[in-house]
């Protein structure tokens, strides 16, 4: 079986934005940029796919060989905790819209830390099953 990936829990965010993915880890107060081709393969990655899978989609988009980087991709992504090793899915293509670049470029997560206090301070952090603000 293929090893696929998925967010710890509920310490990590992330949204889709346009162009680019947001990925928060609030347990860190680090956030987290993902441009250009890193959006389509983020996409994949929480969706269950697996490295090599991923690779022979980008692979056929770009039409040249980018294991090597989606590697590098995911060991930082996991190095980072953005990332753990999941239970092997069924994914499908059809439930995802992705919009790859026409020009490859190796994806690339950009670190911001300038945040981290601001976003270490939020009382969203005490949330549990009930929510934010808790209501007695």
């Amino acid at each position: 079986m293929e090893k696929t990936y998925a967010t710890p829990g509920t310490a990590v965010i992330h949204e889709v934005l346009g162009d680019e993915v947001i990925i928060a880890n609030l347990d860190s107060g680090i956030y987290y940029s993902i441009r250009e081709c890193g959006v389509p393969i983020w996409q994949l990655l929480i969706a269950g796919f697996s490295l090599d899978e991923i690779s022979t989609l980008a692979t056929k988009q770009f039409h040249q060989e980018v294991l090597t980087d989606l590697e590098q991709f995911l060991k930082n992504l996991i190095q980072e905790q953005l990332l753990i090793p999941a239970k092997t899915s069924t994914p499908t293509l059809e439930s995802l819209s992705l919009a790859w670049p026409s020009i490859y470029t190796p994806p690339a997560l950009e670190k911001y830390e300038e945040m981290k206090n601001l976003l270490m301070l939020d009382p969203i952090h005490e949330v549990d099953e009930q929510g934010w603000p808790r209501r007695s």
